[in-house]
């Protein structure tokens, strides 16, 4: 072979290896900048999703404290009402507690007819009872008993009798009226009947005490 076919032919194989060469190197670019367009759309989807998740975590986070602190004012705001509560039956218990001392005629009165509503409830279990009050209470009783029971005899035709029992009974004042057996008895002292109101009122009494100031904290907003 001469020498310039042998030169030919290496030249050839050079092209060839050149063009082989260049192919595989822009191959590998091309599966490269894949790699790169791959690793960072992926890269961005992460990011994205550790956003999100940050973003969630971070809402959840603010959920539960602006429901801890609405928690705590409630709280506050219950704590608060319950006091008012507590202030307007204990100013209550006050005034009760001081009014047979300053209304002496009047209140045996209402000694009568605690009695006589004492035996609406119980005067069909018989005709025997026996009334409790304390020490005060006794002597203001002995004096409206007969009265009593010729009130009752009046409104029913029936005669009853009514006994006064010898000790005193710790209470501000009212009575409690048993049967003769003690099986039977009906509370009408001022603490059961503070204690009643309390409990069969006692939305109506939040309702007296805060609905005004409701109403205009909001006109005030």
């Amino acid at each position: 072979m001469a020498n310039s076919e042998l030169e030919a032919l290496k030249q050839e194989i050079y092209n060839l290896a050149r063009k082989e060469a260049e192919s595989i190197i822009k191959e590998a670019e091309a599966k490269a900048k894949l790699i790169i367009q791959q690793a960072k759309q992926r890269a961005e989807e992460i990011i994205k999703s550790k956003i999100e998740h940050a973003l969630r975590e971070a809402r959840r986070d603010v959920n539960l404290r602006i429901a801890s602190i609405k928690m705590k004012k409630r709280a506050e705001l219950i704590k608060i009402k319950e006091d008012y509560v507590k202030k307007a039956f204990d100013e209550a218990y006050k005034i009760i507690q001081e009014y047979p001392l300053k209304n002496n005629e009047e209140y045996k009165k209402v000694l009568f007819n605690l009695m006589l509503d004492s035996l609406k409830e119980i005067i069909n279990y018989g005709d025997e009872f026996i009334v409790f009050a304390n020490e005060r209470d006794i002597i203001l009783i002995r004096e409206v008993l007969t009265e009593v029971e010729d009130k009752v005899f009046e409104m029913s035709g029936r005669r009853i009798h009514i006994s006064i029992h010898d000790k005193p009974i710790a209470s501000i004042g009212g009575i409690i009226l048993s049967t003769k057996d003690n099986k039977v008895f009906f509370n009408n002292t001022f603490e059961a009947r503070l204690q009643y109101v309390k409990e069969a009122y006692l939305h109506k009494i939040y309702e007296m005490l805060f609905e005004g100031k409701l109403n205009d904290e909001k006109r005030r907003n």
